[in-house]
């Protein structure tokens, strides 16, 4: 590689990792399978909602800790301002040259112009949505549709009525995929029942959408919720339960060896089949208002016939909780434990997620689509840093893979 190829890849390097560390109810399938398979290649194709890197960066986690044997790709393909026509001209060279499996389609917010219902615009979205939709069948592609999501009216009066425009959106997709066969996902009417329930119990200045227009990460982990239920994801990390008196278990999606029950104390062994998903810290405000956790991060540890009191939680010689012996034999959720040491390897792999969707970004927009085509080593930057993409995607697959931990639930005294 040319030094001037050496030198752009570290402006690069400095730009995508610099920028990750300061970042920190649908139609059904008809089959419970997940609609992501193993040796998929999936782009997000979206406005600049998609283009924000948040809602696709936490379904791209999901994935990665809930599958970690699979090996799936992921490209998000969102353009600031764009609509449904314009992902539709860009279609060959932003998505179709991923060869794709899979796509996601999220547009809407922009097409109706931010102004009241116009039913020539409606007329010309449904259009524009009805061409992406063909000719990703045409080429065997599988189509997952987004409606598009809500507005705040209290952040910005001008858009006060634009959620009502927004659902008749909303209904044209759900009505592309109801004809097409399609999994049509109903972003808006959730996302507007998690906002005025947030509105109503907090007051009229809470949101979801600091701006207006573009959800907080709050509001993408909503969306990310929506759409892997909606996919048919697995809400089950793994479970154990463990009886104290009768030195019993049960274990699902993990396994358990060296059972050590001594009345007021358990001990045990445990490997699990994946990792808890990582929920950033910035979305947590979601978690009073949407069950997430419960939803889709079921990573659970039950303690039977331990004497009342309080307990610690302990792995691997650490305290990463405490519980009552009421609470234990009810079920402790811990993935909401951040001092677990597979939460802390999730956040490790959203770490590698954000800088790779980062990498993938500049990649494409920056070096890609923003040099001219015989730029002197360009060809040679383009190649680096693909295979440095390969080269975070590997890591971040090591990290994804359960290890073997030993547990304890111990009487504080």
């Amino acid at each position: 590689m040319s030094r001037a190829s050496l030198v752009f890849v570290w402006l690069l390097f400095v730009t995508v990792f610099g920028a990750s560390l300061t970042s920190s109810a649908s139609q059904p399938m008809a089959s419970k399978a997940f609609a992501i398979h193993d040796g998929d290649s999936v782009v997000f194709l979206g406005d600049s909602i998609t283009e924000q890197r948040l809602y696709t960066r936490y379904i791209e986690d999901f994935v990665v800790t809930r599958y970690p044997k699979m090996r799936v790709k992921f490209f998000n393909a969102g353009w600031s301002g764009d609509t449904a026509a314009g992902g539709l001209r860009r279609l060959e060279r932003d998505v179709l040259s991923h060869k794709p499996t899979l796509v996601t389609v999220c547009f809407g917010m922009n097409d109706a112009g931010y102004r009241p219902l116009d039913e020539g615009r409606l007329s010309a979205y449904r259009q524009a949505m009805d061409g992406i939709v063909s000719a990703l069948k045409t080429r065997g592609v599988r189509v997952v549709l987004l409606t598009p999501t809500v507005v705040d009216p209290d952040t910005r009066p001008e858009l006060a009525g634009y959620n009502d425009v927004l659902a008749r959106y909303a209904d044209v997709v759900k009505e592309i995929g109801a004809r097409e066969g399609l999994l049509a996902v109903d972003l808006h009417t959730p996302f507007l029942a998690a906002q005025e329930k947030g509105k109503a119990e907090r007051g009229s200045r809470f949101t979801m959408i600091p701006d207006g227009i573009h959800p907080a990460p709050a509001g993408h982990l909503l969306m990310a919720s929506l759409v892997l239920e909606a996919m048919g994801a697995e809400p089950l990390v793994s479970a154990v339960t463990v009886d104290a008196f009768h030195s019993d278990v049960q274990a699902k999606k993990c396994r358990v060896r060296n059972l050590q029950a001594k009345g007021r104390s358990v001990a045990f062994e445990r490997l699990d089949s994946a990792l808890p998903w990582a929920v950033d810290t910035l979305a947590e405000r979601l978690l009073s208002l949407v069950p997430v956790y419960d939803d889709l991060n079921q990573y659970s540890l039950r303690v039977l016939s331990l004497p009342s009191g309080q307990y610690r939680i302990m792995v691997d010689g650490v305290e990463c909780g405490r519980a009552s012996a009421e609470e234990l034999a009810a079920g402790v959720n811990l993935a909401k434990l951040r001092d677990m040491p597979e939460v802390r390897d999730a956040l490790a792999v959203d770490s590698l997620t954000a800088a790779k969707e980062n990498l993938d970004f500049t990649t494409w927009r920056t070096l890609d689509l923003g040099t001219s085509a015989d730029l002197p080593g360009k060809a040679d930057a383009l190649e680096a840093m693909r295979k440095w993409v390969y080269q975070v995607e590997a890591k971040r697959r090591q990290l994804a893979q359960p290890h073997t931990h030993r547990f304890e639930v111990v009487e504080v005294r």
